[in-house]
Order: C-alpha cells, then sequence, then structure tokens
C-alpha cells in the first residue's frame, strides 16, 4: 500500500508539471496568423448574412452564438505568440467586449452596424502586421558584410563622385551677355560696354514686367479659391471608429493625445494623435477620409508619395503595436510619435510646395 501511495503521488505531481508547462507553452507566429485568418474569414461571413437578416429568428440567433463562440475560441484574449525574433504576450481583450457589447446591443441599435465594422477592420489590420511582421523576419538573414559591399558599390558610381565647381549665375549671365554682343575690341580691366549695360537694363525691366504681369493675372484666382476653402462646411466625421464633430480640429485631436499621454494612457494617446495626423492629412488634400477605410487604405493613398509614405509607416506601425496591443506603450514611444507626427507634416508640406 505504501508504494502505491507513493507512485500515486509521483504520477499526480509529473502530471500537474506536464499541465503547467503545456499552459506556459507558446504558439507559433504561423499557428497564430493561421487563426486570425480563420477569425476574420468566420467573421466577414457572418457580418455579410447579418446585413440581410433580421436578427430575431431563432435558427439564426443560435448559428450567430455558435460563430461569435468559435471567433472567441480562434482569439484568445490572452496569448503568448512566438516567433524567431522571441516571444511576446498578445492582448485581445478588444474582441471579448466588442462581441459582448454587439450581443448586448438591440437588433434596431444602428450601434451594431458599427460595431462590426470595428470589429473587422482590427482583425483585418491584426492579420496584415502578422504578415509584415512574416516578412521582416524573411530578410533579416541579410549580413553586414553584404550591406556594406552594396553601399560601396553605390559610391563607386559616377553621379557620385567629386565634380568641379560650377559658375555662378551671375557669371553665366554676364558671359552670355557677352555672347550676345560681342565687343570688336578687347575692354580693359573694369570698363563695360554701353550696349551691354543698356540691354541688361531691357532684360530686367522685361523680366520684372512679365512677373508683374503674372502676379495680377492670378493673384485673383488665388484669392477666391482662399476664400472658397474658408466657406466651405464640413460634416461629421467618422476616422477609424472615432466619431469627429464637424468642428473638431487635428489641433485638437492633438491636443487631446497630449492630456492623455499626460495620464499616463499613452496607448490612447498614440491612437489619438494618429487619427489628429490623418484628419490633418485629410484637410490638406492629401488623402480622402472615409468611415469604412483602414490604415492600411490611408498608407496605399500616399503610395505614389514616397518620402511620405515612409514617414507614414512608422506611425502606422507604431499605432498598430500599441494599439492592437503587441507591444506595451512607454514615454518614449510617445516622444518618438510625436517627433514622427512633426516630420511628416514637414515632409507633406514639402511634397505641397513641388
Amino acid at each position: 500500500r505504501l508504494v502505491v501511495r507513493r507512485v500515486a503521488r509521483c504520477t499526480f505531481a509529473l502530471l500537474l508539471i506536464l499541465l503547467g508547462a503545456g499552459s506556459a507553452a507558446a504558439m507559433p507566429l504561423e499557428e497564430y496568423k493561421s487563426r486570425i485568418h480563420e477569425a476574420l474569414t468566420a467573421f466577414d461571413e457572418f457580418w455579410q448574412e447579418a446585413e440581410v437578416e433580421t436578427g430575431t429568428g431563432a435558427e439564426y440567433i443560435a448559428r450567430a452564438g455558435a460563430v461569435l463562440e468559435k471567433i472567441r475560441k480562434l482569439v484568445p484574449s490572452d496569448e503568448i505568440i512566438e516567433w524567431e525574433g522571441g516571444r511576446v504576450r498578445v492582448n485581445n481583450s478588444w474582441l471579448g467586449e466588442d462581441l459582448r457589447n454587439y450581443e448586448q446591443t438591440p437588433a434596431s441599435d444602428p450601434r451594431r452596424a458599427e460595431t462590426l465594422a470595428r470589429i473587422s477592420q482590427r482583425l483585418t489590420a491584426l492579420e496584415d502586421r502578422l504578415n509584415e511582421l512574416d516578412g521582416q523576419n524573411k530578410t533579416i538573414a541579410t549580413s553586414k558584410e553584404q550591406e556594406k559591399a552594396r553601399l560601396e558599390a553605390i559610391l563607386r558610381r559616377g553621379e557620385y563622385g567629386e565634380k568641379p565647381p560650377e559658375k555662378s549665375l551671375w557669371e553665366r549671365f554676364k558671359e552670355w551677355l557677352n555672347n550676345l554682343f560681342p565687343s570688336r575690341n578687347p575692354l580693359q580691366p573694369g570698363q563695360t560696354s554701353w550696349l551691354s549695360f543698356i540691354a541688361m537694363i531691357l532684360i530686367f525691366g522685361l523680366a520684372a514686367g512679365v512677373l508683374a504681369y503674372v502676379i495680377w493675372k492670378f493673384l485673383p484666382f488665388f484669392r477666391r479659391k482662399d476664400a472658397s476653402l474658408k466657406l466651405e462646411k464640413r460634416g461629421a466625421r467618422v476616422v477609424l471608429g472615432e466619431h469627429l464633430a464637424p468642428d473638431q480640429t487635428a489641433a485638437d485631436l492633438l491636443n487631446e493625445a497630449e492630456i492623455l499621454a499626460r495620464k499616463g494612457e499613452l496607448r490612447a494617446a498614440i491612437r489619438k494623435g494618429y487619427i489628429a495626423l490623418l484628419c490633418e492629412l485629410g484637410d490638406r488634400k492629401v488623402l480622402t477620409l472615409a468611415q469604412h477605410k483602414t490604415n492600411h487604405d490611408y498608407l496605399r493613398a500616399v503610395r505614389e508619395k514616397r518620402p511620405l509614405l515612409n514617414e507614414m509607416q512608422k506611425l502606422t506601425a507604431s499605432f498598430e503595436n500599441h494599439w492592437y496591443g503587441f507591444v506595451p506603450a512607454t514615454p518614449s514611444d510617445w516622444t518618438t510619435f510625436r517627433s514622427g507626427y512633426q516630420q511628416t507634416l514637414k515632409t507633406a508640406s514639402l511634397l505641397s510646395d513641388k
């Protein structure tokens, strides 16, 4: 009997150890990507069905409950993900909260549709970010020696070599003027031809006249355009699920983000700052805001403007990392985001001036 008890105790202890090791096991990134994709596919099918169903039939309610429960199991609120870069704890508690709000909201309430749109948007962004992480892991293999050799090859090109100093604009103008009115007799140093002097006055006078005419011709047009922009009325907007008042500006949103950051709510501050950036670019006509658009839709809108796209990709990555739960936000993250915000607007201004 004593031997049997000892064997039973050892077996029970081993079982507890195995259970603990299983609970602490991390999920591979590929499996997590597959589950997110499966959850997004199931949710989109459910969303399409929800748009045509009344939501009152017993069969539909049972089917909806089964689909939502499946999504909860595919995307748990807390999970450890493992990939080549290490491990990270992912917090997807937002999904459970949104699904619970959807189930508790009456079928006739329009907020149900907004909740579904928000869930689809966040799952899509999460899947896109996972694909980007996977792509980055596959390109890490490039060695520093290869990068150095590539840089040296680029620097050996002719366009990067030293160029002789060019003549100044004034020297080129004098040379052109002398070729235009050549003098038969060589002039002594310090002397100039009276004919060249008169030609110079005529050319500068003609240039000033053309410039004055252009200003006079186009100044009323710019005034009318500026007046029309000031008179343009703006309605309520929805950006990334955030409802904005008609008179709410990007500066107001950025100020709210600063207040959230001072309170220590850094994730919310980064999200509010990202929405402020989109509103500012929308006001500058760089992109068009729409309720159904995601952050990747806005990135695609500026893909032709490469310098601006590079800056926006950094802020979008920061927004996705911290808002969707990949990395906890720190004060330095907010400082970096704030600096990137200003740099993005500066880049947009430079592109608009060209």
